[in-house]
């Protein structure tokens, strides 16, 4: 061994070899083991498994492992050459693929447009103890309720959605804006209303300006 680094990396390869026998050693030896393995073997065996392939091949794991033991899911990335471990909760999904994702995404946009346009309760999946109205509509003025005001507006807000957590995000640059189209009776209110004001500055400006 010509140094420390590399005779450090020989030496510890016994070790992984070692505890790589024993992990093997207590599969073999273990029945929950064997069956989980079969289990591994058998979803291998499908030439393009499908979304439910694998619900069942975590059910049937949860069935051998019983309700108090944890589930992993580990994915090779070849690519990369790298393997991740994920811990998989009671209540998480068997699989993010980006297709079920967007699929998912898709099903959730849809009842949401039927509950704007068909006027639904709420939409399919939201619990109705979480929807809070942010506008009350007895709080609208009666006009408003009768005639719609006058205005322009453009809506060109643009925001990007995570499929995973469905937070919102703005895009930088982009905006809605809203005009309201005053009448000739609401422009000389606004413009009495402003002489009034300028009236008063100039008489606090004078009384300001005068020697003490």
């Amino acid at each position: 061994m010509s140094g420390k680094q590399e005779a450090y990396k020989s030496f510890t390869v016994d070790k992984v070899i070692g505890a790589i026998i024993k992990q093997v050693q207590a599969i073999f030896a273990d029945p929950k083991s064997q069956d989980i393995l079969e289990i591994l073997k058998k979803e291998r065996s499908l030439v393009s498994p499908t979304t439910q392939d694998q619900i069942n091949s975590r059910r049937n794991a949860e069935k051998v492992l019983g309700p108090d033991e944890n589930i992993f899911r580990i994915d090779w990335l070849p690519e990369s050459r790298t393997m991740t471990v994920q811990l998989i909760g009671k209540d998480d999904s068997s699989f993010d693929d980006s297709e079920v994702l967007t699929g998912r995404w898709q099903t959730y946009i849809d009842s949401y447009v039927s509950t704007v346009y068909e006027q639904h309760d709420t939409t399919e999946g939201v619990s109705s103890s979480k929807v809070r109205s942010p506008f009350l509509r007895r709080n609208l003025p009666t006009a408003i309720r009768e005639l719609p005001p006058n205005c322009i507006s453009q809506d060109g807000l643009e925001i990007k959605i995570c499929v995973r957590t469905y937070r919102l995000f703005f895009v930088s640059k982009t905006e809605d804006f809203m005009w309201k189209i005053s009448t000739k009776e609401e422009t000389r209110k606004a413009m009495e209303h402003l002489r009034k004001r300028e009236k008063l500055r100039k008489k606090w400006l004078e009384k300001s300006n005068q020697p003490l």
